[in-house]
């Protein structure tokens, strides 16, 4: 996505120290990252197989 120019880096008021999971979203309305986050959780999909790992999941 970088070498495309899709994804780009932006300086926020507030910025937090980094963290494993780390979120943005809109106030109203959810957008494609957010769909595609829930698509990955909700289809189980091996991406985010060592957040599941890591953090537990009481369905597994």
């Amino acid at each position: 996505m970088i070498d495309n120019q899709q994804l780009v880096s932006r300086v926020i008021p507030t910025m937090r120290p980094p963290s494993p999971l780390s979120l943005a979203w809109r106030k109203f309305g959810s957008g494609k990252a957010v769909e595609d986050i829930v698509t990955l959780f909700t289809q189980r999909r091996p991406e985010i197989s060592g957040f599941l790992e890591t953090f537990g999941n009481p369905r597994s």
